[in-house]
């Protein structure tokens, strides 16, 4: 057996398992940075599944060292993940005292997880190889076996057949101890491997036979005739497709007939067959009770608990929604890999009993339960589902559509061409001999496919009704659900991560809400994250199916689910019962330029002006008198200081918290005792707390600990009271740090020191130029401005504030730091520049552009995403609040910094700061920001007017780059990328992006900006990468948000690039174009002349945060209001994780929610609009939505934003006012 384990907590332990691993096969440890503890197991995981054994050249100490960690955390997660079942407890299926005992009485059948078997022996169905399976997702037995016993067993399995020379032959056994298992030892058996379908020969049924008796064989020579346990698996009956229902016959029989030989020997022994699947147990049972009839009666498979609570959501459901994935018709046996298994199909129940408890709501509520599925096979409809209660996702095998396409309804039945094609097709060869008798579109005579969602050609439109009243239907349930109090269950049966985005995250977060349970039937993956109501079960479809089946009456009390839609308020007008999906088709009445197209029973009635009095007059006269333009006031022509927003939200003036001490709150003690200068009287802060905003706490359920402690809004959730005392609870489980891995990029102490000392050892240097004894004074006079600028994404337009001219270029450029290019290097790695080919990108957005709402981002299916722009100087003056702008969570998979400067050495340098001490893929270079304050210090678009010292900013930040990476990992694979994001120009009269797209290809790292006191002198740099993309928006400075954008112009700069500069070949850098994109269709639009890799998603993602979905699922999503609210609530729980859930902490996720949804507001729902999409810019008139809540969210009131702020945190305090920070928001000027 393995060492005892060392101490240290789990999460200590695991993460140096894990940089062992991640070391030795030559991964770099940065994943392990934004990891959280399940993250960094999959890796140990997947890195032991496929680490081979070690060879005689290996560190003996180094193996035994890991050996000893990887058994220490195996040991402690099985202490802490199942019950350990004692073999020798399980009961006979026999009395010994019985007459015809015969060996059944030494005989168990168990259903459970081999591994936590506490036996003398488990039986391992193996490979030839012995060496276990190296595949990280299989599930085989084989695989489970090693990855709980640990490295150690594929060590020992290596000795043997090292010392044997020669594959294990079929039908022997090997043992080995059982190392980190419950399981003394382990019995290795090579089972016979037939092909699927196929029925075994006489030869393969005594190699089976075999696999049983030589395996007890082989434990009785090595443990004797004491009292012994061994389990047996199902050998060979699942990857190896040996047939169950000849195997269990074959298993039974040989161990009887063993222990009947060795009956003087083994009369302690007891021999457990083990299933895992209930068609398996039932095949033991139903043949042992068949060897001895009257004699023996098995108890009926035990049933989990798990299966237990999903039949029971159901029972209690008022409503039922069936989530239909491949795994579904997989467990019917529609296998399209073999034919045997394929005739079989119509034998299989599953269908059958999923139609029972479909039937089961019907015949009592009519209309009570939907179908949606991605499969393709029309199963549904052949098993006699109601087609109109069925909503088909993904397409349909049934029907065929013109590849190119040449219309919207190029789709017909797939029948009479397919048996077109049936009479010239040759089964030998699986082709259409006769040209003839492909399928050809009757409109236009091109190629056809099925109907399948398989790329851009894909005819959407075909589902859309579908989709419509699927979409109704469920909007419908869930007012019931939150007004009515009733029910909805989810029964998801086989979806899996193929395609998660179809069913798995929609009813994840349609389980968010209060009512809703989704219960998850996947063996493999039936995990759903802590918000969702529900319960996960890995067991095989068609157990699962039939036990609710026979135990689930649907109730008769449902509110029968009706199509119309009433208006919700007494002002509203009456509204169609039906909502058609927006026809394409120019819409009848005349719109005024840039106003959206609603359709006309939705349009509020304009209000009756009053007539206007002499007080009116002169109040108006006032008013016009003391206006100025973008509500600014001047004084001698100039803005007065100070800015707009007054009316920001603020923290409460006197939150109780505030003189409370945090440790104390927290429930820790307190290191200054009686002299802290802050309140230790709990129980007096309890009596003034205001009264908690919910039961649960966003940060208690994430992590398992809360550190606000009593202090937290949400403290019920995880403060109880002994003695009274309060005490701060901590799960079961609690790792110490766990609350902060999900975050990284942190300035650190000693980094802020450093930093604010001028003591960190920059390999770029700091430049002075010559000649310019103004620079420092004025580089100094900028920093003091610390008002935060905003980025392209979100910034105020004020197109009526506007300088006619751009800055004027009064000194040179090169100064002392003349650009030389360093020396190549051909012999290192090439590194991986960020791929941005048709990838949802989220461009940067201040403000709004926060972590919690880049999460949120990740979660509608965006793949890049980038932090809000900081500025340079503050980052090296290591302030707090610009450093905070740089934090990622570990779901931003690929994640992106924005910075803006003006100065190449400073960019070099905060560029290295960036590469060594944060995790980054890519940084943006903002050159296109057109905020006064930003171009006023020379940077943002200021940039643009002065080339050279653009391309000097480019330069440095390449080399920062470079040297950083070069510093923290001594190569240059990783360094993380450059792009530069432009607008069209200063002016829209001379655009001057096209010019700059040249240059900005050849520019390359520079000798200039490294630091030669600190860095060898033999030392070059690589300087081969160039900027991994360049990003144009469609507008000028001086437009800011004014006009759309010009995309003409963007496809003009990327034709700009140039094969050949200064005769050196210049590889294409990728393009991206950003401007006003707001749905798939304005997406796929711009990128389909191939002259763009992606749009950026700015304001678009604002206005619709789901747009990434439209995106890649290709369609316009009529999202309802409930479910624009469940994002919200996904935004609130991640604010409240990442600002706080204390008063602070709510007060900031307040602020940020409001400054959202001046955003979201401009939204106009799919089924009110008369032609589709709808354009970013267009203004809508005043309208009333499908119900009072989308009436409430289509408000441009500050006041509703409140209100629903309110519904989601709690009452505002007296005298709350809101005003939006940005301008952004608001429409262009018509």
């Amino acid at each position: 057996m393995a060492p005892s384990a060392p101490s240290g907590s789990y999460n200590t332990l695991l993460r140096a398992v894990a940089s062992k691993l991640l070391t030795e096969s030559g991964h770099p440890l940065h994943h392990l940075h934004h990891a959280s503890s399940s993250d960094i197991r999959e890796i140990v995981h997947h890195l032991l599944v496929i680490r081979p054994p070690p060879d005689d050249s290996d560190d003996n100490k180094q193996e035994e060292e890991l050996y000893t960690q990887v058994d220490a955390l195996l040991r402690l997660e099985l202490q802490h993940r199942k019950t350990i079942v004692d073999a020798h407890d399980l009961p006979s299926v026999m009395s010994a005292s019985s007459p015809d005992a015969r060996g059944f009485d030494q005989i168990a059948l168990w259903k459970g997880d081999i591994t936590t078997l506490k036996a003398t022996a488990i039986v391992n169905a193996a490979n030839s190889a012995l060496l276990g399976c190296f595949q990280p997702s299989h599930k085989c037995i084989d695989n489970v076996i090693h990855s709980m016993a640990g490295p150690r067993l594929r060590a020992a399995c290596h000795d043997i057949m090292t010392r044997q020379a020669r594959e294990e032959a079929v039908g022997n056994a090997q043992i080995t101890p059982g190392f980190a298992l419950p399981a003394s030892y382990v019995l290795h058996t090579i089972g016979p491997q037939l092909r699927r379908g196929a029925q075994p020969t006489a030869a393969e049924r005594d190699q089976l036979a075999s696999c049983y008796t030589k395996s007890l064989d082989l434990l009785l020579k090595t443990v004797g005739d004491e009292k012994v346990s061994v389990a047996f698996p199902c050998i060979s009956t699942g990857l190896f497709a040996f047939p169950s229902d000849v195997a269990v016959p074959l298993a039974v029989d040989s161990v009887l007939e063993w222990l009947s030989t060795h009956h003087d020997e083994t009369r302690g022994w007891k021999v457990i067959f083990n299933t895992f699947l209930k068609r398996d147990y039932d095949l033991y049972k139903t043949y042992i009770e068949s060897k001895c009839p009257g004699s023996v009666e098995l108890p009926p498979a035990p049933v989990s608990s798990a299966l237990q609570s999903a039949a029971q959501a159901i029972q209690e459901a008022d409503y039922l929604l069936v989530a239909a994935g491949a795994g579904l018709s997989a467990a019917a046996g529609l296998d399209y890999t073999s034919e045997a298994v394929m005739r079989q199909h119509q034998e299989a129940p599953t269908y059958d009993f999923l139609k029972s408890i479909v039937n089961a709501f019907e015949t009592r509520n009519s209309g009570s339960a939907f179908v949606k599925t991605s499969n393709a096979d029309g199963m549904f409809e052949q098993e006699g589902f109601d087609t109109k209660s069925v909503y088909i996702m993904q397409g349909e095998y049934g029907r065929i559509q013109c590849s190119r396409p040449c219309s919207e309804d190029s789709v017909w039945s797939s029948r009479p061409f397919m048996e077109k094609a049936l009479k010239s097709f040759n089964p030998e060869t699986y082709r259409i001999e006769d040209p003839a008798g492909m399928p050809r579109c009757p409109k236009c005579g091109g190629k056809m496919f099925l109907l399948l969602r398989v790329d851009d050609s894909f005819l959407q439109s075909a589902l859309e009704e579908g989709r419509v009243v699927y979409d109704k239907w469920l909007m419908e349930v869930l007012n019931h659900v939150r007004n009515d109090g009733k029910k909805l269950a989810i029964l998801e049966v086989g979806a899996g991560f193929n395609t998660p985005g179809v069913l798995r995250l929609p009813n994840e977060r349609i389980a968010y809400t209060d009512g809703v349970k989704l219960i998850r039937v996947n063996p493999d993956y039936p995990e759903m994250p802590f918000q969702s109501h529900g319960v996960g079960v890995a067991e095989d479809a068609n157990a699962v199916l039939e036990y609710i089946s026979h135990n689930v009456q649907a109730k008769s009390n449902a509110e029968p689910v009706k199509m119309e839609q009433q208006p919700t308020s007494t002002e509203a007008p009456e509204i169609p019962t039906t909502t058609t999906t927006a026809s394409t088709e120019a819409p009848v009445r005349e719109l005024r330029a840039g106003e959206a197209p609603i359709k006309k029973e939705f349009l509020k009635p304009k209000p009756t002006p009053k007539p206007a009095t002499p007080a009116d007059a002169e109040a108006g006269d006032a008013v016009k008198a003391t206006k100025v333009k973008d509500d600014r006031d001047r004084e001698g022509g100039k803005k007065k200081r100070g800015g707009t927003f007054k009316k920001r939200p603020v923290d409460a003036e006197q939150d109780p918290a505030d003189m409370l001490c945090r440790p104390a709150a927290s429930g820790e003690g307190c290191q200054f005792g009686d002299s802290c200068k802050f309140s230790h009287d709990v129980d007096d802060y309890m009596k003034r707390k205001p009264k908690d905003l919910g039961e649960r706490c966003p940060v208690f359920d994430v992590v398992g600990y809360c550190r606000y402690g009593m202090a937290c809004r949400f403290a019920k959730a995880h403060i109880e009271k002994v003695d009274g005392t309060y005490r701060n609870m901590k799960r079961e489980g609690y790792v110490e740090g766990q609350d902060l891995a999900d975050e990284v990029n942190d300035l650190t102490h000693d980094l802020r020191l450093k930093l604010r000392k001028d003591t960190y050892d920059f390999q770029s240097k700091q430049q002075m130029k010559k000649g310019k004894k103004n620079d420092k004074k004025r580089q100094q006079k900028n920093e003091k401005q610390e008002v935060k600028p905003e980025t392209d994404a979100a910034s105020a337009p004020a197109a009526d504030v506007k300088t006619d001219s751009a800055p004027v270029e009064t000194e040179t450029e090169t100064g002392d730091a003349t650009m030389e290019p360093a020396a190549e290097s051909p012999l290192l790695a090439e590194r991986k520049p960020v791929d941005f080919k048709r990838k949802i990108y989220i461009a940067p957005l201040t403000t709004v552009g926060n972590l919690p709402f880049r999460r949120l981002l990740k979660q509608t299916g965006a793949d890049i995403t980038c932090g809000e722009m900081a500025m340079a100087t503050n980052l090296l003056k290591a302030q707090q609040s610009e450093w905070a702008l740089l934090r990622r969570h570990k779901s931003e998979d690929v994640f992106g910094v924005q910075l803006a400067g003006s100065f190449s050495d400073q960019m070099a340098r905060v560029c290295e700061l960036l590469a060594r001490e944060t995790e980054v893929d890519f940084v943006d270079i903002n050159m296109g920001c057109p905020i006064d304050i930003v171009c006023r210090a020379g940077a943002g678009s200021a940039l643009m007017t002065r080339p050279p010292r653009l391309l000097e900013v480019v330069s440095g930040a390449l080399t920062g780059l470079e040297l950083g990476t070069r510093m923290r990992t001594g190569g240059t694979v990783n360094t993380p990328g450059l792009t530069v994001k432009l607008r069209t120009g200063w002016s829209d009269k001379q655009p001057t992006a096209h010019k700059l797209v040249p240059k900005l290809q050849s520019v390359r790292a520079s000798q200039a900006y490294v630091n030669a006191a600190v860095v060898t002198a033999d030392f070059k740099l690589r300087a081969t990468q160039s900027v991994d993309a360049i990003m144009v928006h469609g507008r000028s400075r001086l437009q800011r948000y004014t006009k759309n954008a010009d995309w003409d112009y963007i496809f003009q700069c990327s034709d700009a690039q140039q094969d050949r500069i200064d005769d050196k070949d210049m590889p294409s850098v990728p393009f991206v174009g950003g401007g006003d994109v707001l749905s798939y269709e304005e997406f796929d639009e711009h990128l389909a002349n191939g002259k763009l890799d992606t749009c950026m998603l700015a304001r678009g993602a604002l206005i619709k945060p789901w747009l990434p979905t439209e995106i890649k699922e290709r369609r316009h999503w009529d999202i309802s209001a409930s479910e624009r609210l469940d994002l919200l609530k996904d935004f609130v729980r991640f604010g409240l994780e990442h600002w706080g859930s204390d008063q602070k902490g709510v007060n900031r996720t307040r602020r940020y929610l409001l400054e959202w949804q001046s955003f979201l507001c401009r939204y106009i729902p799919v089924g009110l609009l008369e032609s589709l999409p709808q354009r970013i810019n267009d203004r809508p008139a005043p309208y009333y939505g499908r119900n009072e809540l989308e009436t409430l969210m289509a408000s441009d009131q500050a006041v509703d934003w409140v209100k629903i702020s309110e519904m989601l945190l709690g009452p505002v305090p007296d005298g709350f006012q809101f005003v939006p920070k940005h301008r952004a928001n608001a429409y262009t000027a018509s």
